[in-house]
């Protein structure tokens, strides 16, 4: 079983992170892309993000007729702040996987800031990180202890960030290009990203 580990925010998840699931999961034959939405992501904890049981269920909604797409909640039942080294560590023991068996997708704007993240070297020890790199990405700005150590995909550049979606809905500016259809109803039905 090769499992690759997808997190973040996902608020809202969109068509740039289905389009590079996808490619990922095609590039390297994994058996599952996990979708892992955080509870409090560690460099959000001062921003509001939309409460953990929406982004759960827009996930779940936008990966329908994705068959190697899966949603884990570990991190939502943990709460507190997300740490993607503990969130490896409780995974392989649920999928009763390794590091040969374990892969960790990232961007490219993470890959920059990653040596800030909780345990690095041991995210490193524990998982095969896999980048797909958005456009401006500069591989000049990562150390390169850590470059030697990540892949890239050849994943398809999208230029789709959820802070463009949540103003496009604040502006009343359609997102029908940028998120499934399930997740713009979901957006609508919930009226989320309104200013209260």
């Amino acid at each position: 079983m090769n499992l690759c580990v997808f997190g973040g925010t996902f608020d809202p998840p969109h068509n740039g992170h289905l389009r590079i699931a996808d490619a990922v999961q095609k590039e390297f034959a994994f058996d599952r892309i996990l979708f892992v939405p955080a509870f409090i992501p560690p460099h959000k904890t001062n921003q509001t993000c939309s409460a953990p049981e929406h982004r759960l269920a827009m996930l779940k909604l936008a990966i329908a007729g994705y068959p190697h797409f899966v949603v884990s909640d570990i991190e939502i039942k943990r709460q507190g702040v997300s740490f993607t080294v503990d969130t490896l560590r409780e995974i392989q023991a649920e999928w009763k996987i390794a590091k040969p068996e374990t892969f960790l997708l990232i961007g490219g704007d993470s890959l920059t800031e990653f040596h800030t993240w909780r345990e690095p070297e041991n995210i490193l020890s524990l998982a095969n990180v896999i980048v797909a790199c958005r456009p401006g990405f500069d591989a000049g700005s990562v150390a390169s202890e850590i470059l030697s150590h990540v892949q890239f995909a050849s994943t398809p550049l999208t230029d789709i960030s959820s802070s463009e979606i949540r103003l496009c809905v604040r502006n009343g500016e359609p997102i029908d290009e940028l998120v499934p259809p399930t997740v713009r109803e979901y957006i609508r039905e919930k009226n989320l990203y309104k200013i209260k």
